[in-house]
């Protein structure tokens, strides 16, 4: 796949291109932002990863410029930057960029993140080509409707000449555009013209003399039709009546036929094939149904955390919004950040395979330990975030030393694996999300500070409506996973990392 990079450092250039050519890329390296959208001008690239600074334009007008053309098709943009601020990638992904990497630079994670590039573009080109066929499939569907129109007409005008001109009816009836047949009061068939011969494949002179629901499939005709021809000779006539056997689709209507004396003699009817037009809805149908499970598909990927399967950012931001507007009808809730304890020291001690193995097993601890009403995502690196429905703090507090408790009795063959929770309940008195979001992680980090495997309860302050939000003393950890009891997890503050700083803990 063709990637195009804009990066200003040559170094960090040569090592992207290394990398992405050994995974089989065609790579285009780019000094700045507006040699690449230059590039971009006379080129089409599925890929870009650009660097956050540069000379002349910066990523984020690059990225702003790239979602202007549409026209030519998606473009799956990643941004290189040691830049940790959430507000700063909050202000990128506003901008339009997909996915981050951080410098300096690891292998593994950027073939992750183009493997997720690749898959999302896979499924845009699937989407695309399944459109074109709908596309195509709906313009076959009117053509054929335009035909079934025409042929109506016809129909109708066939039906005009046999009620005004009865005497020349004989002469006028094999040359009908539609299947046509008549048959007597007991359904003897006396008439039968070259459209029915064609339709059904029966000769004129094999289906004289026959029953008319003994000559075609009863599978065609059934207990219906037979039905609607005996009313025929009762002066019922039907018109347009839908006649199948699965494979043969036709509009049948039957009219009565009157003698001298103004008796019904036997009956006439009409068939028109409307088969394309049926098996071009059931197409339809079909590429329907495949659309709809790609757009799924599509979603899906878009909304689940590529490596613990959980929901990810974009998607607790959408739940968010829906917890928010719940709470604003009556129904409290609250969120709490959660962060694996020392995992950079993890990382660094048993490397990043055991991370992301430590990772997967705290998501599904998570997943598989909160209610049917909770919500739990992956925030990013080694921070989650969880939306507790109908609780107040104090309850929330209680819910999230359960959940701490549980990841404390995770199993793995490295050590024991603790988390440390901050929660925040949302109130009229926050303005949006990210307030609810940053009081929470405000509690985490004093839980940090405070020595890790415990949960903090934010202290939230009254809105100037009169609005109140409870707030509750931090809660100590339970006796299910007291940090003591191993000798790994250092507890004081002065043998911390900088994992702990505010903003620091963000993948």
């Amino acid at each position: 796949m063709k990637v195009l990079v804009a990066e200003d450092d040559p170094i960090a250039a040569r090592i992207l291109a290394r990398e992405l050519e050994s995974a089989g890329h065609e790579v285009t390296l780019v000094t700045n932002g507006l040699e690449a959208w230059r590039v971009l001008q006379d080129n089409t690239f599925p890929i870009v990863i650009t660097d956050w600074m540069m000379p002349e334009m910066d990523g984020i007008e690059l990225c702003r410029r790239i979602r202007s053309l549409w026209s030519r098709g998606y473009v799956y943009t990643i941004m290189v930057t040691a830049k940790n601020d959430r507000q700063d990638r909050l202000d990128a992904l506003r901008a339009g960029i997909d996915d981050f990497l951080v410098k300096p630079l690891d292998p593994s994670d950027l073939h992750a993140r183009l493997i997720s590039a690749t898959r999302i573009l896979q499924m845009q080109v699937q989407l695309e080509e399944r459109n074109e066929d709908v596309i195509q499939s709906r313009e076959q569907l009117e053509e054929i409707n335009h035909e079934l129109e025409r042929r109506e007409r016809l129909l109708s005008q066939a039906n005009e000449i046999a009620e005004v001109a009865r005497n020349r009816f004989s002469q006028l009836f094999d040359g009908l555009p539609v299947a046509g047949f008549t048959y007597d009061t007991e359904g003897t068939v006396y008439e039968w013209n070259q459209r029915a011969t064609e339709i059904f494949f029966i000769p004129g002179h094999v289906a004289l003399g026959k029953k008319i629901w003994n000559l075609l499939d009863r599978k065609l005709v059934g207990e219906r039709g037979r039905t609607l021809i005996e009313g025929v000779f009762r002066g019922q006539p039907f018109e347009e009546e839908d006649w199948n056997d699965g494979e043969l689709f036709l509009l049948v209507s039957g009219y009565p036929l009157y003698g001298p004396d103004g008796t019904i003699t036997g009956g006439i009817s009409t068939a028109v094939d409307i088969t394309p037009q049926r098996k071009a809805e059931a197409r339809v149908e079909e590429k329907n149904a495949e659309l709809l499970a790609a757009n799924r598909k599509l979603s899906a990927l878009a909304t689940t955390d590529g490596l613990t399967g959980i929901a990810n950012h974009r998607a607790l931001q959408e739940r968010l919004g829906h917890f928010m507007a719940g709470s604003r009808r009556g129904r409290p809730f609250c969120l709490a950040m959660v962060d694996v304890d020392h995992f950079k020291k993890f990382n660094d001690e048993f490397g990043h395979q055991a991370g992301d193995e430590v990772l997967i097993k705290v998501a599904a601890t998570l997943k598989g330990s909160i209610r049917e009403v909770d919500f739990v995502a992956r925030y990013g690196g080694e921070e989650f975030c969880a939306l507790l429905e109908d609780v107040d703090i104090e309850n929330a507090t209680m819910l999230c030393n359960r959940l701490r408790a549980k990841i404390a009795k995770i199993s793995t063959s490295y050590r024991q694996i603790t988390a440390s929770f901050g929660v925040a309940q949302f109130c009229n008195a926050m303005s949006n999300g990210h307030a609810l979001i940053q009081a929470a992680d405000d509690a985490l980090y004093r839980a940090k500070q405070a020595g890790r495997n415990r949960v903090e309860a934010a202290e939230l302050p009254n809105s100037d409506t009169g609005t109140t939000c409870s707030s509750m003393p931090a809660v100590p950890p339970r006796a299910e996973a007291p940090v003591a009891s191993n000798p790994q997890l250092p507890t004081d503050r002065a043998s911390s990392t900088d994992e702990d700083a505010p903003g620091a803990r963000a993948a």
